[in-house]
């Protein structure tokens, strides 16, 4: 809360300084973050926080859309802006603050991660976020680019080996399961995944197998 209050004041003090503007908006949706609720509270009190979050996200938003402005061929600032949207979206689902404006913040945020994506092809964050606001082969695509910038990014590897899944395509994501588990042997997530891959192909003492790691390991985040 103390940058965040610093982050205003350089914005005050030089308007046009989009990095002051984009680090305010970095930092606003972390100190949403930070206001969680409370499990002694009221009712009235949670409403409260989820309100008072909210409002934090709306002017995270606020200021990163004022970056952007300002440095237009900033693909961070565009990539900071669609994920900041979407986290919007998804706040006004619990809320009874502009449940309207949901799908229009959503479909904001994927004109903004897909420029980002423009402005910086080999941005693989860039490629990771707009995929987890697609399906089916669009998602997918996004997800390949993403690996291909950032071959050891195992929760990447998670995420397209589940979708994969999903999409039938077993083999593809048990490719990229076995992957994941090579990267990071100690990941529960990846082990559980492996696991399902291996039951729907009919491999179940390999399947089994996987599920007693993924247990032994811990929850699954």
């Amino acid at each position: 809360f103390g940058a965040v209050k610093e982050y205003e004041t350089a914005r005050k003090l030089e308007p046009d300084y989009a990095e002051a503007h984009a680090a305010l908006g970095q930092a606003l949706p972390i100190a949403a973050v930070l206001l969680e609720e409370k499990e002694s509270a009221t009712s009235e009190e949670r409403d409260e926080l989820r309100n008072v979050r909210q409002k934090l996200k709306e002017r995270a938003v606020e200021a990163l859309r004022e970056a952007t402005r300002l440095a237009p061929r900033n693909a961070t600032y565009h990539r900071e802006l669609g994920n900041a949207l979407h986290s919007l979206a998804a706040s006004r689902s619990f809320t009874r603050l502009g449940i309207k404006e949901e799908e229009r913040d959503r479909n904001e945020g994927l004109v903004e991660l897909r420029r980002a994506v423009a402005l910086d092809p080999a941005d693989a964050a860039a490629h990771k976020a707009l995929a987890e606001r697609l399906a089916g082969e669009e998602a997918i695509a996004e997800y390949r680019a993403a690996i291909r910038l950032d071959p050891a990014d195992v929760y990447t590897r998670i995420e397209i080996g589940t979708l994969l899944l999903n999409e039938k395509d077993v083999d593809g994501a048990l490719a990229e399961l076995l992957a994941a588990v090579r990267i990071d042997p100690k990941n529960a997530k990846a082990h559980l995944r492996l696991g399902e891959a291996f039951e729907t192909l009919g491999q179940v003492d390999k399947a089994v197998d996987e599920y007693r790691k993924s247990v032994d390991l811990g929850p699954a985040p």
